[in-house]
């Protein structure tokens, strides 16, 4: 029924909107759908007007900048999980709830922003990791891998 709430009649950006929560359980699986549209949303194969086609340039640079998130994130906690856990926490708490809560993918995609400077932290070490495994070209017939 919250959920209810945040969806007006006949809205076309509005996702999942007759999913109920009867208990707990179809609230947490629930849960992976909702950060798919939390995170990805709005979808370049779903974009219907001029003005949803201005998020196109901002949604694809977050499709590519998210691989090295997920990768600096991994390295962040691998090497340093005391100071990074806290910053996780309060992205998952606060993306998970707008996600739950949130039924319109314009409403969504705006929520996102206020997360999204915390999330993009991890793109520098992600592409440091990234780089740092990349093969070298040298000289001769065989690569040779960066060290640190």
């Amino acid at each position: 029924q919250i959920r209810k709430g945040f969806i007006g009649p006949n809205v076309g950006s509005a996702f999942a909107p007759d999913t109920t929560f009867d208990s707990i359980w179809d609230l947490i699986i629930f849960i992976p759908h909702a950060m798919v549209y939390f995170l990805f949303a709005p979808f370049p194969w779903s974009i219907r007007s001029a003005l949803q086609a201005t998020t196109l340039a901002e949604v694809m640079t977050f499709y590519v900048l998210f691989f090295f998130i997920v990768k600096g994130l991994k390295y962040q906690l691998s090497k340093n999980f005391n100071a990074t856990i806290p910053l996780v926490y309060i992205i998952a708490i606060v993306a998970v709830a707008y996600a739950v809560v949130e039924g319109n993918v314009g409403t969504i995609y705006r929520h996102k922003a206020q997360i999204l400077p915390y999330m993009l932290i991890f793109v520098a070490p992600g592409y440091e990791r990234y780089k740092s495994e990349r093969p070298v070209k040298t000289n001769s017939r065989y690569y040779k891998f960066r060290s640190f």
